[in-house]
């Protein structure tokens, strides 16, 4: 690193910055290389010019007289010169570090009006201190104006005689081609000179280099924030020294009367932003209130199932077991040689199961103590007696729910199943609490659609055909726990789980079911929609598919004994149809996912292992946040948070490209929000009526304030 000798002690050069024509060099130096706020600017002559000592020796009586934090002070001189000594005419001065102005405008383009208001007048405060003290700057230019935490820096008080091109006043470049006679350097001409410099800043870089007729275009394409401040500078660079300001005091005050217009006309455009996000706001939630969003928000909710099986799969539910009846399953019972599944010789039947199989069924999975089950749902219609000749089948459907884990189905007319009716066994039941129902919320027509997305768990009701008062998948749930030691029991209509060995301080856990009138999630439906307690479905989210949640079997495997010894000890089983061409062909549902029907005794499972995974895996139920309340709040706080920052956004640098990219951000971070609320939390995030108050809000305060910018003198 070279250094430079002085009598006050050795300067480090950092970097050399530049040199003129007249020979003054330009450095970074420091005389401590370990603290950048010791370094300064140094000056020196490296060639004998009178012009080039004229220059030090001019700065030199300028910074002597400054004592500004913005502006420069000198630290060293010594301007004599021998012709045996080189370079010992030199200036040491304070060095700002920052940007340039050129370069700032290089890296981002146009300025805001904002910033240029604040720089100009912080410009114009170190003019009316340099020429109160009769300090004319004589080159104010980009290059010389420093930039930093948006202050005002004004540096090199060489000052070329006639100034820079393109900044130089007129009245000192064509008076006369002669120097020594050109004109003097005024207020006026520094002003001049900054009017040049911010219209530099307010066109970009391709102000400094255009023609005079190039420059008379872009005047012409000022954008309409800026066009007050235009003509603030338009009135600095008047071509007569008459028609500019007499100081850069009065310019302070054009200033400030221009300025207030522009800020009134900004506050303007909050309040506006703020009234059209609470107006979007306001009509969003109105649509939601009323239930015109109901339908999309269900398929939002769907996607979102479906999206979070794919993403965040969940093992299978092994507590579980399930026992499907097929075409192959039917055509194996009813085509059979072996009397024992076939005794009568049948060749077809309405039933998917019959009574000598589904005899040989329950006789394998309750007489063997290796086998046996917590808890056996049978989701199958048989409602009609056992044939005599079936004595062990009518004995389960006699016993207790006490006695045994066995659980059948009826199925209750309405509640938004449009299947039809049927009721149990006609043998005579000595414990109706074997007894659930097996209906599904899929009614067509509805806002459900046909997809099932909501279980009743219970429900009272006057039914003579269905004398059941709880669902299949309570009912399993019932038993399991029974099984375990637990009980699980409605008290004041709250049904509760407690264990066995707890004690009187410790609650028991409840199943938190929706409320009556569906004002949660997407949902807004009468209380005959929302009767009995009901719960969302929390479907285990597997890729490859709503089947595929638990082991599964088919019938002919568990006769013929092809299951493992722990298949199904200790586990819920549930036996049901699969897609065959029989009476129950109809129990085909659509889901949230998965694409293609699935069978009821799925969906029951399901509903079976999200009930259990609640109370031993503290696996939420879904759940969403009230409508009236948090629901509504957040999407007037997402409105106006929209609006406001859209504003902001447009105002900056490439408004309209920042803008769209706000938009479209924002609508992508709500649904990753979402999806991962509704993976982690099994929360239903309100993402339709957000994301249309997020777009919506966007998209009226940006077209607004559009047709503002090009008729600003509208507003």
């Amino acid at each position: 690193m070279d250094s430079i000798q002085t009598e006050q002690g050795n300067f480090s050069v950092i970097e050399y910055l530049r040199e003129n024509a007249h020979g003054v060099e330009t450095l970074l130096v420091t005389r401590d290389k370990t603290n950048c706020n010791r370094y300064s600017i140094l000056k020196r002559l490296t060639k004998h010019s009178a012009t080039g000592l004229a220059s030090l020796q001019r700065e030199m009586h300028c910074l002597a007289q400054l004592k500004h934090p913005r502006l420069p002070t000198l630290k060293y001189s010594n301007l004599s010169t021998h012709e045996n000594q080189k370079n010992t005419a030199m200036l040491a001065m304070t060095y700002f570090p920052g940007s340039t102005l050129d370069k700032v405008i290089d890296c981002q383009g146009s300025i805001s009006a904002s910033l240029l208001y604040l720089w100009l007048e912080q410009a114009c405060k170190l003019l009316c201190y340099l020429h109160e003290k009769g300090i004319i700057h004589q080159d104010i230019k980009p290059e010389n104006i420093i930039i930093k935490n948006n202050k005002v820096h004004l540096v090199d008080f060489g000052g070329a005689l006639l100034g820079t091109r393109p900044y130089a006043a007129p009245e000192l470049m064509y008076e006369s081609e002669d120097e020594s006679s050109a004109g003097q350097h005024t207020p006026q001409t520094d002003l001049y000179a900054l009017g040049r410099t911010f219209q530099h800043a307010v066109f970009g870089s391709q102000w400094k280099d255009a023609s005079n007729h190039e420059r008379q275009k872009l005047k012409k394409t000022v954008a309409p924030e800026l066009i007050d401040f235009a003509e603030v500078i338009y009135g600095l660079t008047a071509e007569a020294p008459g028609d500019r300001p007499s100081s850069a005091r009065q310019v302070l005050a054009v200033l400030q009367r221009r300025k207030s217009v522009w800020q009134k006309a900004r506050d303007h455009r909050y309040w506006l932003s703020g009234a059209i996000a609470l107006i979007a706001g306001a009509s969003i939630v109105g649509l939601r209130m009323v239930g015109a969003l109901q339908t999309v928000e269900l398929r939002a909710y769907d996607h979102l199932i479906g999206t979070s099986a794919q993403l965040a799969p969940e093992p299978k539910d092994n507590r579980l077991a399930i026992i499907t009846i097929d075409k192959a399953d039917y055509d194996f019972q009813f085509n059979h040689p072996v009397p024992a599944f076939n005794p009568k010789g049948k060749t077809e039947s309405d039933d998917s199961i019959s009574d000598a199989a589904l005899e040989q069924l329950l006789k394998r999975l309750l007489q063997d103590t290796t086998v046996q089950p917590s808890a056996i749902g049978l989701d199958l219609r048989r409602d009609k007696s056992v044939a005599p000749d079936y004595p062990f089948l009518k004995q389960i459907f006699k016993r207790t729910s006490q006695q045994q884990p066995l659980r059948l189905v009826c199925h209750l007319a309405g509640d938004g199943d449009a299947s039809e009716p049927f009721g149990p066994p006609t043998d005579t039941l000595s414990d109706t609490e074997i007894l659930t129902f097996s209906n599904l919320i899929t009614a067509e027509g509805t806002v459900e659609g046909g997809t099932v997305r909501r279980a009743t768990l219970a429900a009272l009701h006057d039914s003579s055909v269905c004398p059941a008062y709880t669902s299949l998948a309570l009912g399993l749930m019932t038993r399991y726990f029974a099984a375990k030691g637990m009980t699980a029991d409605w008290n004041d209509n709250r049904f509760e789980i407690a264990t066995g060995d707890r004690t009187a301080a410790e609650r028991p856990t409840a199943l938190p079911f929706l409320p009556e009138k569906l004002r949660v999630g997407g949902y807004r439906l009468s209380e005959d929609d929302g009767a009995g307690n009901q719960v969302l479905i929390n479907y285990r989210r597997r890729r490859a598919g709503p089947t595929d949640l638990a082991p599964t079997f088919s019938l002919t495997e568990v006769l013929q004994g092809n299951y493992a010894p722990d298949a199904f000890a200790n586990k819920v089983v549930l036996i049901g149809v699969d897609r065959m061409a029989t009476s129950q062909k109809g129990d085909q549902h659509r889901v949230p996912y998965g694409g293609t029907p699935v069978p009821g005794v799925f969906i029951h499972a399901h509903i079976v292992s999200q009930l259990i995974s609640y109370i031993e895996d503290e696996r939420r139920l879904m759940w969403a946040l009230p409508q009236q309340t948090h629901d509504n709040s957040l999407i007037m706080v997402i409105s106006l948070l929209a609006g406001g920052s859209l504003l902001a956004l447009k105002q900056s640098q490439k408004g309209t490209l920042y803008a769209i990219a706000f938009c479209g951000g924002g609508i992508l971070v709500l649904y990753v929000s979402s999806l991962c609320a509704f993976i982690k939390l099994s929360l239903w995030f309100p993402l339709v009526p957000v994301a249309l108050a997020w777009s919506v809000t966007s998209v009226v305060v940006f077209a607004v304030h559009k047709y503002q910018d090009e008729n600003p003198y509208m507003y």
